[in-house]
């Protein structure tokens, strides 16, 4: 795989810089964190073809609120639950878009599907991704994994 963390970041912080104005920061491996209870919001899109996965991005209600509030340029009381997941989901798009270009020849990702945490693919709870990051913005946190699925035989 070609794709490292840093370049990751790269593109996370880029894309949340460019559309909704959110300086996304890195938070070191093994640093503590207090987001435990949060109600997060996960955007999955799968991978296959030359080898089966996915890129997982999962943030905190509040900074998916707070980037749809800057996209539609309402109060964040006034905004629904779609506008807040179609906000997540068009940020996640834009991503995949970008790593797409890291990932090897004949893997493609699919549109991603906002989610709650409860709905995540069982893979996703059950195997330790390859790359997983952790960034926050205003101390509302925002993870990416990437997942590379084992060929069974």
């Amino acid at each position: 795989m070609s794709v490292n963390d840093n370049d990751l970041f790269d593109i996370v912080r880029s894309v949340w810089s460019t559309v909704v104005s959110l300086d996304l920061e890195r938070i070191p491996d093994g640093a503590p964190r207090d987001d435990i209870n949060s109600e997060f919001l996960c955007a999955w899109m799968e991978a296959s073809g030359a080898w089966n996965g996915g890129l997982l991005l999962s943030c905190q209600e509040s900074l998916a609120r707070e980037a749809a509030s800057i996209m539609y340029e309402v109060d964040d009381g006034m905004l629904g639950e779609d506008a807040v997941h179609d906000t997540f989901g068009e940020l996640a798009n834009m991503i995949a878009g970008s790593t797409k270009v890291l990932l090897p020849a004949g893997v493609t990702l699919e549109q991603p599907m906002v989610l709650e945490e409860a709905e995540l693919p069982e893979a996703c709870l059950s195997t330790w991704p390859q790359l997983n990051i952790a960034t926050h913005n205003d101390e509302q946190m925002l993870y990416v994994s990437l997942f590379r699925w084992e060929e069974e035989d």
